[in-house]
Parts: C-alpha cells; structure tokens; sequence
C-alpha cells in the first residue's frame, strides 16, 4: 500500500511538471495543453534503480581473492543476499509501473549505468528477468528520470 501511494503521488507530480508551462500564472492555453499531453505520451520514464553495483563489484572480487573456504562461503552467502535484495526492488517498481503507469513506456536502468548515460555512452537497461537486456534500447527523443530509492 505504501508503494502504491508513493507511485501515485510521483505520477500527480510528473504530470503537474510536465503540464506546468501550461498552467503557468493560472491562464489556460488548450492547444499548448493539448501539445504537452502528446509530448509526455511520445516520452518515455527511465527508472533509475539502485542496485548495489559497488558492493557486488566488492564482494566478487573478495570472493576471487579468498584463500579460506569459510571465508569465501560467508562472501559469497553476502553476495547472494544482495543480488536477491536488488531483484526484489526491481520486481517491486516493475509490477508497479506495470500495473499503475500508463502515461508512457518505461525501462529500467540499473543507478550505476547513470554516469554512461549521462555521457550519451550506450548503456543496458533491465529486462523482465532481472538482467540487463541488449535488446532494450532508449528509442525516444524525450525522456523523464525517476530515482528510485
């Protein structure tokens, strides 16, 4: 329930921003109205979506490292637990997007593809399995982030 209120509070204020320069100073200018719902339906929401990507990168190479068996066990029991934890976010804001938002498509993006992006790099966005997916691609001129957690 929490989730669902935050998600739809998100949405109140993604549309309010987007429709801002409409509504602005209170005048109502319908075909700008009309403008801006086409341009938001045209984008597309790019979640950002902490993964834990310095911890893993850690832990594998700890667990590389490792010249005690228990050691090793505990890493990689840690390791696990955070790949579980990160798959759990990400089938938490998929099903809720998929069941809540309509506006525009969405793709996920693991946080620690930000920095490529940013730098107009070509980065992987999560597929339906949890995994980044090659055949995703950003396919939109315009695009909206939400940074999720």
């Amino acid at each position: 329930m929490k989730k669902q209120v935050r998600l739809q509070t998100f949405l109140f204020i993604f549309l309010m921003a987007g429709l801002n320069s409409v509504f602005g100073q209170g005048v109502y200018d319908e075909p700008e109205a009309r403008l801006s719902a086409e341009k938001l339906a045209k984008s597309v929401l790019i979640v950002r979506l902490p993964v834990n990507g310095p911890k893993i990168r850690y832990l594998t190479q700890k667990i590389k490292n490792a010249t005690n068996e228990k050691v090793s066990q505990d890493l990689q029991s840690e390791l696990d637990a955070a790949k579980e934890l990160n798959l759990k976010k990400f089938n938490a804001i998929r099903n809720a997007l998929s069941e809540h938002y309509t506006v525009s498509p969405f793709l996920i993006m693991p946080d620690s593809s930000y920095l490529a992006f940013t730098k107009d790099e070509k980065v992987g966005f999560i597929g339906e399995n949890g995994n980044i997916d090659p055949g995703l691609v950003l396919n939109f001129e315009e695009y909206y982030f939400l940074v999720s957690g």
